[in-house]
């Protein structure tokens, strides 16, 4: 009687696993892409700081020529796959770096970081899918 009722449980136990684990690993799995994304975009904050003081005294957006920027292959950063910085079609200064998320879907995709040097204000936007970008990126 005791291997019936046992094997009954188990018959209740799985599904109930199976289900957990069908909700609990693409939850787990947008976390981790959540988390890359905002690592390259902390990454990218030493460049902001440099785009943003050159701008403000220079008076013109710096390039991959300009001293002390890399070209766009050379900044190398897990998540990341190549960094140009310039002037947008806007106006703004800033960087446009691309994801390196092999595997991923969001791999080859865009973000921006813009520098508007008349507020002094930074606006962060990308190709991906909202829920995957930091909240300060999100359109």
């Amino acid at each position: 009687m005791t291997a019936i009722i046992g094997g009954g449980l188990l018959l209740v136990l799985v599904p109930i696993v199976a289900i957990l684990a069908a909700i609990a690993l693409p939850a787990y799995n947008d976390y981790t892409v959540r988390a890359k994304v905002a690592g390259a975009v902390t990454a990218l904050q030493p460049l902001k700081d440099k785009v943003q003081h050159f701008a403000d005294d220079e008076g013109r957006c710096p390039g991959a020529n300009d001293a002390g920027f890399p070209a766009p292959g050379d900044f190398a950063h897990a998540g990341l796959s190549a960094v140009n910085i310039g002037r947008f079609n806007n106006g703004h200064c800033g960087i446009e770096a691309t994801l390196a998320l092999p595997g991923k879907s969001l791999d080859g995709d865009l973000l921006w970081l813009e520098y508007d040097r008349d507020s002094g204000r930074w606006e962060c936007s990308g190709e991906s899918n909202d829920k995957y970008l930091p909240p300060s990126c999100r359109g």
